[in-house]
């Protein structure tokens, strides 16, 4: 345990046991979340580098016409 400072009134004390359940609390959201945006942030850049390089876009826009003509998209 950390000591109590002197001249910090209304300064909380170190508590471990708090101190490790919000640590474990951020650790769980840390986990949680990032997957929840991870497709998002690839789609967003995936939309920005089609963006700045429209040579990429139109093989891609191709590609997809292409395959849908035949039937391979579903």
């Amino acid at each position: 345990m950390l000591p109590e400072f002197s001249g910090f009134k209304g300064l909380k004390t170190y508590d471990e046991k708090y101190d490790r359940i919000q640590q474990l609390q951020l650790i769980c959201t840390d986990y949680m979340f990032p997957t929840a945006t991870a497709v998002e942030m690839v789609l967003t850049m995936l939309v920005e580098q089609m963006l700045m390089h429209p040579e990429v876009q139109e093989k891609i826009h191709e590609e997809i016409d292409r395959d849908a003509i035949h039937g391979g998209l579903y």
